[in-house]
């Protein structure tokens, strides 16, 4: 949308740039281009950038994403010295695949009656023409000063983008505000930095067929601009350039700042009965309470990022039976979409019923056991793949580790497809052999070990397991960032492997808490939200830590509106 709505300003600023002694100023180009070609002279060589688009955005965020991830251990908030480097090499590679692109607009553009070049039809006459007479190498006329142009403006685009951002969110500016702002300012100041080294991009690009080598150059062109009318060329179409960058960056950058997260995991039917203490065997006792309700880690964790708001979009990938047919699938479907969490990237089975959890929660002690039971397979590879790679803006993917090697194939397929993703891992069923799932650790930013999975692997501490963890050549050399491990009412532990320092966050002691189960899904879902938010990692356990006390003193993962408007707050600042 932004590439249309701008096509008319770049048509003037080109014909500006290279045939501007025929012109007065942009007034007199806009009605000259009226009067001689209509409305259809303004969106010529449109197609060409409309086609260049597919490539050139993923190329620029896949690469910034990658190369802030190989340049800064902290990509949640990265320096800004690192976001200008990374957002140069992204403006080098898209470069190569602009360049063709660019060359054809620009030719189409020019086409205003004063051009002594070719009349072209449309944009694939003029790819064949140039590649026919000039093979490969005339379709990158103007690759240098390309290269230069977009090297320096994207590395400035960023820079100025996070250094904007940061500055508006410090003054507690909301973040879509912010954004806006950042993503304008960023395009405005990032277009006034390279303007001229366009105007030479631009007059080497319209170059009639038979120019000469040395009329090709940049010094060539420069010295010649210079000596016609002096600096005036360099800056002719700036105003218009200046006038169209604000707003197509700032809904482009706030665009592609609409976020997706995707959690991979479990969807449940819990019977939750509320009992006075844990019986002994062969007793009776008296259930004092029971509830129905959905339940699983992977949905649990999507209704508390869903009330924590740090993504604007929430998907769920898992197993359901046909809601049409199946009154528990419906259950849980209506409940996942009374939060706004998008159901449609879900596997769907015709037949099977939905895992149930049967639970016991003990009035006395505030812990709970459970007994599950599943009659549906789980996501398979298959599925997840198709559902995946035909998603964008993908922040973040969180796994609920359910079947190790599947998952396996998942997040290395997440990593190579999209690397510039954040991936969150937990793993909390002492079924997962260690051996397995040590492979997935190596591509993930973060992962939650379960107190029961450590203690499982013999471990004695949470200090015990980093240790070991720190032994480990593949896991030192890898992705993976953080290590965290809640440990019940003794707060959470977390290993940073950047620092290589092992932490501890405390948390308040409830006498009797009304409802803990869950309380693991909520700490996953606080903490992945404020790492998102680019908070510190300390930062972001201690709102885990708060989030998950907050749930354990009622029942369900329903927050009332004033905890809410805290936690938010607490994201925002």
């Amino acid at each position: 949308m932004g590439i249309i709505v701008g096509q008319p300003f770049d048509t003037i600023k080109v014909r500006l740039q290279t045939h501007g002694k025929y012109y007065k100023g942009p007034w007199d180009c806009t009605r000259h281009t009226w009067q001689h070609e209509g409305f259809r002279g303004f969106f010529k060589g449109l197609a060409s950038p409309l086609f260049g688009s597919l490539w050139t955005s993923a190329i620029v965020f896949g690469t910034y994403g990658s190369a802030l991830r190989c340049i800064e251990k902290d990509v949640a908030q990265p320096k800004l010295n690192s976001v200008f480097t990374a957002g140069s090499i992204a403006g080098l590679f898209q470069s190569i695949v602009l360049c063709p692109t660019d060359l054809i607009k620009c030719q189409l553009q020019v086409q205003d009656g004063y051009t002594k070049s070719r009349v072209y039809s449309g944009p694939i006459e003029c790819a064949q023409h140039i590649y026919k007479n000039n093979g490969i190498r005339g379709l990158f006329l103007g690759f240098w000063p390309t290269i230069i142009r977009d090297s320096y403006s994207f590395g400035a685009y960023f820079y100025v983008y996070e250094a904007f951002k940061r500055s508006l969110q410090a003054k507690k500016v909301d973040d879509t505000t912010s954004m806006l702002i950042a993503g304008g300012a960023a395009g405005v100041i990032s277009w006034g930095l390279v303007y001229p080294i366009d105007v030479i991009k631009s007059c080497i690009q319209t170059l009639p067929r038979d120019a000469t080598a040395i009329e090709k150059t940049m010094k060539y062109q420069t010295l010649q601009l210079y000596r016609e009318r002096g600096y005036k060329p360099f800056v002719n179409g700036l105003g218009t350039t200046l006038l169209r960058a604000f707003p197509v960056n700032a809904v482009t950058i706030c665009t592609k700042s609409v976020m997706t997260c995707i959690i991979v995991g479990i969807a449940t039917i819990d019977i939750v009965n509320t009992i006075a203490s844990f019986p002994q065997e062969d007793s009776k006792s008296r259930i004092l309470h029971s509830r129905k309700s959905r339940g699983g880690n992977g949905t649990n964790t999507l209704v508390v990022c869903a009330q924590l708001g740090a993504w604007s979009l929430l998907k769920w990938i898992g197993s359901l039976v046909d809601p049409t047919f199946n009154s528990d699938a419906k259950f849980v479907c209506d409940d996942l979409t009374a939060y706004g969490i998008d159901l449609s990237l879900c596997e769907i089975h015709p037949h099977g019923s939905l895992p149930t959890s049967y639970i016991m929660s003990s009035q006395e002690s505030g812990s709970r056991t459970i007994f599950h039971h599943r009659n549906l397979p789980e996501v398979s590879v298959e599925h997840f793949k198709h559902e995946f790679q035909s998603e964008k803006n993908i922040s973040w993917v969180h796994f609920e580790c359910r079947e190790a090697l599947n998952q396996f194939s998942m997040i290395k397929f997440v990593h190579e497809a999209q690397n510039n993703t954040f991936i969150s891992l937990e793993v909390e069923a002492s079924r997962h052999a260690w051996s397995e799932v040590q492979s997935l650790l190596p591509f993930t930013f973060c992962v939650f070990f379960a107190k029961s999975y450590v203690l499982g692997l013999k471990m004695t501490s949470a200090n015990d397991f980093f240790q070991y963890l720190l032994s480990m050549p593949q896991i030192a050399n890898s992705c993976l960032q953080y290590i965290i491990i809640p440990w019940g009412a003794e707060g959470a532990y977390y290993l940073s492997l950047e620092t290589q320092s092992i932490h501890h966050v405390s948390t308040i002691s409830i006498d009797k808490p009304v409802d803990t189960v869950g309380a693991g899904d909520t700490f996953v879902a606080a903490t992945i939200s404020a790492l998102y938010k680019s908070k510190p990692i300390h930062d972001a356990v201690v709102f885990g830590c708060q989030v998950a006390y907050a749930k354990c003193l009622h029942n369900g993962f329903c927050f009332d509106q004033e905890e809410l408007e805290e936690f938010q707050s607490a994201l925002k600042n």
